[in-house]
């Protein structure tokens, strides 16, 4: 064995102690420090994830929510104050949310420190449907938004077809009440306001009833009929301007129908 490798097994010291230990390999202790340090480190960042108010729900902000209560989408979401911030996925949270009927989307982001935010995007409600002794609201894709059983009916009421049975957050799947669905849409957002009812037949055609009794022989909810919309509301100017006495309008034919009484 060479003088320096005896050197090397036996370790070298200096004044203030050795300068390194061999365990197999020559390895400083500055390694080891390092090495404690980073442990620490770690330990620490871990304490401060997992036990400090930052990471914690302290706040369930709900945002984009008028015809539900923000209380309830919160509670909806199954969140809890104090909970850990990275306890929850928000495809999880977004999913619970959403069986609230009127939910159409919905976000979940987290805000530090300990916020988390729901945005909610709530459906439209477009008509009525009748339900054994009161109304359905449905929006625009059919599903069903709420029960009345009295009161005001802020919606067209489509009439001449009722689901046998149906809960908020069905979707309705009648032929007839589609088809009034399509009709309302078709409609200006004043038109809207003007259509009391719409009484769906069983081959689809559709009669309206207009706020103030007129009739309206619309015909059925084809690609035409947003154009014959914008022909009734001219029509319905020309009756007011010229004062006609109408006791219906007919939309079935190339040129719009006014039959006048006295």
């Amino acid at each position: 064995m060479t003088l320096a490798a005896a050197i090397i097994r036996a370790g070298l010291r200096g004044p203030l102690g050795p300068r390194f230990t061999v365990w197999g390999d020559v390895m400083e202790p500055r390694r080891y420090a390092r090495l404690g340090v980073l442990l620490v480190s770690a330990s620490l960042a871990v304490f401060i994830v997992t036990n400090t108010a930052f990471f914690r729900v302290q706040d369930i902000r709900v945002t984009g929510a008028s015809r539900v209560p923000p209380h309830e989408i919160a509670s909806l979401s199954g969140l809890s104050k104090g909970q850990h911030m990275f306890s929850f996925r928000s495809e999880d949270v977004k999913a619970l949310v959403m069986r609230q009927p009127w939910v159409l989307s919905t976000t979940v982001s987290r805000r530090f420190p300990g916020v988390v935010e729901i945005a909610v995007t709530e459906r439209t409600p477009v008509a009525c449907v009748p339900y054994h002794n009161g109304f359905l609201t449905v929006d625009e894709e059919a599903r069903v938004l709420d029960f009345s059983s009295g009161g005001k009916i802020p919606y067209p009421i489509i009439s001449g077809w009722s689901p046998a049975s149906a809960a908020a957050g069905d979707f309705v799947q009648s032929a007839g009440i589609l088809s009034g669905i399509r009709c309302v849409l078709g409609a200006s957002p004043a038109m809207r306001e003007r259509i009391s009812e719409l009484a769906v037949e069983k081959d689809q055609s559709i009669l309206l009833y207009l706020a103030g009794g007129l009739r309206v022989y619309f015909g059925q909810a084809d690609a035409q009929a947003q154009k014959r919309f914008n022909v009734l509301e001219s029509v319905l100017e020309d009756i007011s301007n010229n004062k006609i006495n109408a006791l219906y309008v007919d939309l079935r034919y190339a040129n719009p129908v006014i039959k006048t009484g006295k």
